[in-house]
C-alpha cells in the first residue's frame, strides 16, 4: 500500500513532468500541399514568427504564396491566409524592427513568361493582418530567396537576395544585396557576380557589413568560401576570413553572439568524397582570427547543416542544426535531424537525433530569450510529395519531455547507420566516452567497442547474419539501445 508522502511525490512527479512537456512540443501544419519555409524564425512578445510557401506539387513555379505562422510559447499555431493572391510571391526574411515594427522581405512575380520580378517589403502586426506593402522594381532583380535582413544602428534595413536563373531549382545563385531607409526608399542595391549566402553587420561599426561568397580554386578545383568586408557603398574593405575547401564549401551561415565573437555553420565537402557533404563549424573572434574549428566527419552518409540557418548561441552555449540523410536523397528512405549543443570552444556536450520515422528537412534553428531552441522544417511520408511545416521547441538540452519517452517525435541520443547494415556500423553519437556492446537475440555478447568520439565506425565482418540488440553505456548508465540489423 502506498502511503499519504509516498502519492504525494508521485503527484508532484507526474505534475512536473506533465508541465515539463507543456512547454516543450512538436507540431506540424497538416495541409495537402507542398510547403517549405523560407528563412528565419523571428521572436517577439513571446511568440515566435515565421514565413512559408504553399505551391503546387507538380509545378510549384506556376503555383505559389506566401503565408505567415505565429506560434505561441505554448506551441498554439495561427496561420495568415495568403498574403497576396493577385501575384506568386514569396517572403524569405522577417525582421523586428528597432520601433517594433514587424516586416516581411521577398520577391512579387510579374510575369512567369518573361522571369519578371519587383523586391516585395510588408509590415503586418500581431494578428498577422497586412498593414503596408512596398515593391520596388530593379533591372538587377532576379527569382531569388532572401538569405538574411538586418536593421542598421541608423536604421536601413539590409538585406542579401541569393538569386538563380532557374527557380525551386535549389541551386545558388549570385548575390543580390540592397539597402533601403526607415522611410522605405531604396537607397542602394546591385548584383554581385559571386554565390553569397548570409549578411550580417560587424561588432562596433555601422559603415561596414559582412558576407560570405563562394569561389573555386581553378588550379585545384576546390571550392572555398571567404568572408568579404564591404563598406555602404559596396565596395570590398578586406576578405579577413578564407575557408579553403573543403573545410567550408558552401551554404553558410553567420551568427554574432553576444560574446562578441562570429560563429559559421557550412558544409564540408572532402577531396574523393563525390557527394557526401558533412557539417562543419567555426569560430572567429571580433578582429576575424579563427580560433576553432570542428568537422562532423560522416565518411559515407550526408549529414550537413541547415538549408537556411544553421547555428545560433545563448550564454555559455553554441547550437548547431543539421540534416542526415543515409540514403542521400532519395524520399522512400526515413532520415534524422540533429541538433547538436557545444561549449564556445565548439566541444560536443548535447547531441539529439528526431525523427527517423519518415522524411524531414531541417531549415533553421533559433533559440529563445529563455535560452530554449526552436527547430523549423518540413516533413513527408514515405514515398510522398506532400509536405508539411513542422516547428517544435526544446529545452538547452534538446529534450521534448524529460525521457525522451511520450513525445511526439522520436529523439535519440545516438543512431547507429547503416540498418541494416554489413562489413561495419557507424555510431553517432553525443555522449562519448562510453561502451558500445552487441548481443544476438540469445542475449550472448558478440561484441564491445570504446567509443571515444562523435562518429566512430566499428567493424562487423565477423557477425554473422541476423538481428542484434545493441546499446551504448556511459559512467553506467544506458544512453541508447536498439536493434541492427546485419545483413
Amino acid at each position: 500500500m502506498f502511503n499519504m508522502k509516498t502519492l504525494y511525490l508521485l503527484f508532484l512527479v507526474l505534475l512536473s513532468t506533465n508541465l515539463f512537456s507543456q512547454n516543450y512540443w512538436y507540431k506540424e501544419i497538416i495541409e495537402y500541399s507542398n510547403q517549405t519555409p523560407i528563412g528565419d524564425i523571428v521572436v517577439f512578445n513571446s511568440s515566435y514568427y515565421f514565413s512559408f510557401i504553399d505551391g503546387d506539387n507538380d509545378d510549384p513555379f506556376e503555383d505559389y504564396y506566401a503565408k505567415i505562422c505565429k506560434v505561441n510559447s505554448s506551441g498554439d499555431i495561427e496561420t495568415s491566409d495568403f498574403l497576396n493572391i493577385s501575384q506568386l510571391n514569396m517572403l524569405g526574411s522577417l525582421l523586428i524592427l528597432n520601433n517594433d515594427r514587424i516586416i516581411g522581405i521577398g520577391h512579387v512575380c510579374n510575369s512567369v513568361a518573361e522571369l519578371d520580378f519587383s523586391l516585395w517589403l510588408i509590415e503586418f502586426d500581431e494578428e498577422l493582418e497586412i498593414i503596408e506593402e512596398w515593391e520596388f522594381e530593379s533591372e538587377d532583380l532576379t527569382y531569388g530567396y532572401i538569405m538574411n535582413s538586418f536593421q542598421s544602428k541608423n536604421n536601413d534595413i539590409m538585406f542579401l537576395m541569393s538569386t538563380s536563373t532557374m527557380p525551386f531549382s535549389g541551386l545558388p545563385g549570385n548575390g543580390y544585396i540592397a539597402i533601403i531607409d526607415s522611410n522605405m526608399v531604396m537607397k542602394k542595391d546591385s548584383l554581385f557576380d559571386k554565390h553569397m549566402y548570409d549578411i550580417a553587420p560587424i561588432f562596433n561599426s555601422d559603415s561596414q557589413f559582412m558576407v560570405d561568397s563562394k569561389g573555386l580554386d581553378t588550379s585545384s578545383n576546390v571550392q572555398f568560401t571567404q568572408l568579404n568586408i564591404l563598406d555602404k557603398d559596396f565596395n570590398l574593405i578586406n576578405t579577413p576570413i578564407s575557408y579553403p575547401g573543403p573545410d567550408m564549401s558552401y551554404y553558410f551561415s553567420i551568427h554574432n553572439s553576444l560574446d562578441s565573437n562570429y560563429y559559421f555553420s557550412a558544409m564540408n565537402r572532402a577531396e574523393g568524397a563525390g557527394f557526401v557533404d558533412n557539417h562543419a563549424v567555426g569560430k572567429a573572434t571580433k578582429h576575424f582570427n579563427k580560433t576553432h574549428f570542428h568537422v562532423f566527419d560522416s565518411a559515407a552518409y550526408w549529414f550537413y547543416t541547415c538549408d537556411h540557418n544553421g547555428i545560433d548561441s545563448y550564454e555559455q552555449f553554441v547550437y548547431t542544426g543539421s540534416n542526415f540523410e543515409y540514403k542521400g536523397m532519395n524520399y522512400s528512405y526515413p532520415n534524422t535531424f540533429c541538433l547538436t549543443q557545444m561549449d564556445t570552444s565548439l566541444n560536443i556536450i548535447n547531441q539529439r537525433f528526431y525523427g527517423g520515422d519518415k522524411n524531414y528537412l531541417l531549415n533553421s534553428i533559433k533559440t529563445t530569450p529563455e535560452g530554449d531552441v526552436l527547430l523549423l522544417g518540413r516533413c513527408s511520408e514515405l514515398d510522398s510529395d506532400l509536405w508539411n511545416i513542422f516547428i517544435m521547441k526544446v529545452n538547452q538540452e534538446g529534450l521534448i519531455t524529460t525521457t525522451n519517452n511520450n513525445a511526439e517525435i522520436p529523439v535519440k541520443n545516438a543512431i547507429i547507420l547503416p540498418n541494416p547494415g554489413r562489413d561495419y556500423l557507424e555510431l553517432h553519437t553525443g555522449a562519448f566516452p562510453a561502451t558500445l556492446q552487441l548481443h544476438n537475440l540469445n542475449g550472448s555478447l558478440v561484441l564491445e567497442d570504446y567509443i571515444n568520439s562523435n562518429i566512430s565506425r566499428v567493424n562487423t565482418l565477423e557477425l554473422s547474419s541476423g538481428t542484434y540488440i545493441w546499446s551504448l553505456a556511459k559512467d553506467g548508465k544506458l544512453v541508447e539501445s536498439g536493434k541492427w540489423v546485419r545483413e
